[in-house]
């Protein structure tokens, strides 16, 4: 709750990025994003920029190319503290007008590696620029957009997120080529890759051996 003390604008990338056992996520992710929001509006900050996640969306299949306005579909725990999350910031935008930007980052990573990254990549310096854009858009109210560089192909869609102004400059494309060249081609029925989530669709319970 300090940390949210004469803060103008809150940017909260925290978190763990990985599966988490559903203990971990009620004592720690969820209470987390809760304070942090409760602190914003306790303390008068205008607007949350929120990392959350493709893993949100896990679920839906890569053919129906979801955009922000998409049902949520958690792919695992971990999905389901950014739904929370996304959730938690509705509640105070349409209850405490407080404005927030849900970035649903899908794979942020220094280059692409593999041919899923060809659509889900988002450059660091894309980040960016996504992050200035979600504090600088003059209105957002409660917006929802996808992280994703300027890549050629796409399995989202940020057609309802025009308004935040986000204009990627960076895209996979440079590197398809190298990358369909030493990579097979994943079978075309396998969870991984009939959805947006990716392996994290695939995983088992984490509780499990």
């Amino acid at each position: 709750m300090a940390a949210t003390r004469d803060c103008d604008a809150i940017v909260h990338f925290a978190g763990h990025p990985r599966e988490q056992t559903f203990e971990e996520i009620v004592t720690d992710t969820l209470p987390a994003s809760y304070h942090m929001f409760e602190g914003a509006r306790l303390h008068g900050a205008r607007r949350v920029v929120y990392a959350s996640s493709i893993h949100a969306v896990g679920f839906c299949p890569v053919e129906t190319v979801p955009d922000t306005r998409a049902m949520h579909r958690p792919d695992t725990f971990y999905g389901l503290t950014k739904t929370f999350t996304e959730d938690l910031a509705s509640l105070y935008w349409d209850k405490f007008g407080l404005e927030s930007v849900m970035l649903r980052i899908c794979t942020c990573r220094e280059e692409p590696v593999d041919r899923r990254m060809l659509w889900s990549w988002l450059s660091f310096a894309d980040c960016v620029r996504l992050v200035e854009a979600a504090l600088l858009a003059p209105r957002v109210g409660f917006s929802i957009i996808y992280g994703t560089s300027d890549n050629a192909a796409a399995a989202v869609s940020n057609a309802h997120a025009g308004h935040i102004g986000f204009a990627p400059r960076d895209s996979a494309d440079g590197h398809a080529a190298a990358i369909l060249a030493r990579t097979e081609r994943p079978d075309p029925a396998a969870t991984a890759t009939r959805v947006v989530g990716g392996g994290f669709a695939a995983t088992p319970h984490p509780d499990d051996a």
